[in-house]
Formats: C-alpha cells, sequence, structure tokens
C-alpha cells in the first residue's frame, strides 16, 4: 500500500490487509512519497480530478503511518534483499 490508497483508505483496512499478508508468511510493502509528510507544502493549480488524487487525505498519512509503526515491525528493502540473497545462497527458496 502506499501513496493513493495508503491516504485513501481507512487505517482498519490497512492494518487488516497486513495482518492477512504476515498470516500467509507474506510482507506488506508500505511506501509514501516524501510530499505526503508535508502537509505545508505550496498547492499546485490541477484539474480537479488530478487535485483530488494528489491532496486527498494528505492530512491523514502522518497519523496514519505512526499508528502502523506502532503496529508491526518494517524493515527496509535492503533488509530484504539481504535476507532473500542468503536464502538462496543456501538454497532455500526465495520466499520460503
Amino acid at each position: 500500500a502506499g501513496g493513493f490508497y495508503l491516504r485513501v483508505l481507512p487505517g482498519w483496512l490497512i492494518r487488516n490487509g497486513i495482518r492477512a499478508l504476515n498470516a500467509r508468511g507474506e510482507r506488506c510493502t508500505l511506501y509514501i512519497h516524501p510530499r505526503e509528510l508535508s502537509t505545508r507544502q505550496p498547492r499546485v493549480r490541477l484539474a480537479p480530478k488530478d487535485h483530488l488524487v494528489f491532496y486527498w487525505g494528505i492530512r491523514g498519512v502522518e497519523p496514519k503511518i505512526r499508528s502502523l509503526l506502532r503496529e508491526f515491525a518494517f524493515t527496509s528493502f535492503s533488509s530484504v534483499l539481504d535476507e532473500e540473497e542468503k536464502k538462496l545462497r543456501s538454497g532455500v527458496p526465495l520466499n520460503g
């Protein structure tokens, strides 16, 4: 989840999705655009649809991320790639 979907979907739905993935042993990728953490960014004049996609829910991103960070353990892409490389070298199937 990330970008528009992180801003628009309710926190409970995102948490349920992460729990479902984790229950199957899968990872959740969460990403944000840096501008989504800046509520004081200058507003760009856009067409109504683009304005909605670009700005909808931007004020709620930081609290939503803070809540997710309290509830779930996250790591970096670099750590995941290192872990997968170690598995590959040891003969363990990826995502296994």
